[in-house]
């Protein structure tokens, strides 16, 4: 039961993770366009 919870813990810290880098991404990616269309 531990070992399942540690599981769930620890592949949501890394989809978190991965959300956060692509939201960054994004975010770059709009600031980018935004620059460049200007």
């Amino acid at each position: 039961m531990l070992l399942v919870l540690c599981f769930v813990s620890v592949s949501f810290d890394i989809s978190a993770l991965i959300i956060d880098v692509s939201a960054d991404y994004v975010i770059d990616l709009i600031y980018f366009k935004i620059s460049t269309d200007f």
